[in-house]
Parts: C-alpha cells; structure tokens; sequence
C-alpha cells in the first residue's frame, strides 16, 4: 500500500469545498514535498485542517521548491483516534534526548507533551527566555512532522514549565475522574504496569529525571492522586523509560473510545 501524503494547513473551520478552493501550502511543506518527496502537479495529497483536524483530500496543481499549491476536491473519511496517554510530563534532559521522546510520543498516540523542571534536571530553560522560548518551537515542529509522518489528525499541544507545582496546575485543569495519574519508579513499593487495570479515561504519565525524582517530588505527586509504576527488574535511562512506558500502556489498553 502505497504511503499517505499528508500536511497541515490553516484552513477556516467551514471549508466551502463548492469551488474546490485551492491553498498555498507553507515554505517548509513545500520545500519537502517538492524536494525530498519529489512530489509533481497531479500527485494526491491528504490536507489536515489544524484548527478542526476535518481530513480533506486534495491535488497538488503547483510545485516548486518556494511554493506548492493543492486544490481541495473532498472532506474525506475522518475517524479521529484518541490514544491512551493524555499527557506525558517529562523531566527536562541533557543533549537530544528532549526532541528523542517528543517524537515518539507524538507517534505513540499521546496527546500533550509537557517538558518540565525537576529538581534534578541538569538543563534550566525559561519558557519566557530566548532559548527556552526557541526550544519550545523547535519541539513544536518535530511534534508536527511526527503527526505527519504517523497520520495522526492533530499534532499534540507541547508545553515548557519551569517546576512540578505548574505541572500539577495543568494537569488539574484537565483531569478528569475516569484519568489515571501514573509515575514511573524505581521504588520498591511500585506497581508493574501490566498488572493494572485499565482505566475508563486516560492514562497520564510522568517521567523524572536520569537522577529520578527528589524523595519530595514523589511525596507531592503521590498526594496528588500519582500511582508508581514499575517498567521491570532493569535501570532505565530516562527517555528509553518515557518511549517504553508509552509503548506498554498505548499497547495494553488502546485507544479511548470517542
């Protein structure tokens, strides 16, 4: 079966497809479709509207490295997945470990990636700095290939948050009471994974640091409702635990029926 192009676009949220509107794709998308995909006027191509995730099926009529025009022929069929893990908070990390864990979280279905400050995160990024602010971007626009590439419908909202005291803030504007609020460990008293039951909402995941979190740290989330949970007998290095709890819980208990 040959591979689904697909791309993003801002398309307003009442589409008239009457005319078959035709819409200018952005710099990135058309270099690559033109340039790495080689993609020619005629080739089909699957738009995605941002604002709705409404799938449509297009044609591309221009394309050239600055520019790549598709016109709109039809809504195609739309059956939005909901992946298990509503949220993965992810201790900040050293080196490329960040941009690592946003990509294959985006491609494991789950559906907010917030990066966060833990006591004993090496790297100190301020959300409201330059390179903070340049990072967050930079994790915004892997989350967005990854959409693409794994056909998903939305890209995940990704955030930067400076402490676990802004973590919980946003994970208590969201929770719901189905949600299960789970925290991998390396303590004894942690539960493996596989033996929980699988809850009626979503699963929202928390990851510390190579240095695992202050004895603090997991006092506080475990008074906020967190259950630890276990990945097995060995050590694991922070993103290969992040890539892996996904893995587990997306493919234990599936996605939430919408």
């Amino acid at each position: 079966m040959p591979q689904r192009r697909q791309v993003f676009a801002d398309l307003p949220p009442e589409l008239a497809l009457n005319d078959n509107p035709e819409i200018s794709l952005s710099k990135e998308d058309s270099r690559h479709l033109h340039q790495v995909l080689r993609l020619k006027p005629g080739n089909a191509l699957i738009v995605v509207s941002r604002t709705t995730g409404q799938l449509y099926q297009a044609v591309i009529v221009q394309s050239n490295i600055k520019k790549v025009t598709v016109k709109i022929l039809r809504a195609a069929a739309n059956k939005p997945a909901c992946g298990r893990v509503g949220t993965l908070a992810f201790a900040l990390s050293k080196g490329p470990k960040n941009d690592l864990v946003c990509e294959k979280a985006c491609e494991l279905g789950a559906q907010r990636i917030i990066f966060w400050q833990a006591a004993r995160s090496v790297v100190r990024l301020e959300p409201a700095k330059r390179e903070g602010a340049a990072r967050l971007r930079r994790w915004l626009r892997i989350a967005e290939a990854a959409a693409k590439q794994s056909g998903r419908n939305s890209v995940p909202q990704v955030l930067l948050l400076r402490n676990s005291q802004e973590l919980l803030a946003v994970l208590r504007d969201s929770y719901s009471p189905k949600d299960i609020c789970l925290c991998c460990s390396l303590s004894s008293s942690a539960v493996p994974i596989n033996k929980l039951e699988r809850p009626p909402g979503l699963a929202h995941l928390l990851v510390g640091p190579e240095g695992d979190l202050t004895a603090q740290e997991e006092e506080t989330f475990i008074k906020y409702g967190f259950q630890l949970v276990s990945l097995g007998p060995f050590i694991l290095r922070s993103e290969t635990a992040a890539i892996a709890a996904l893995g587990l819980i997306q493919g234990l208990w599936g996605n939430v029926q919408t």
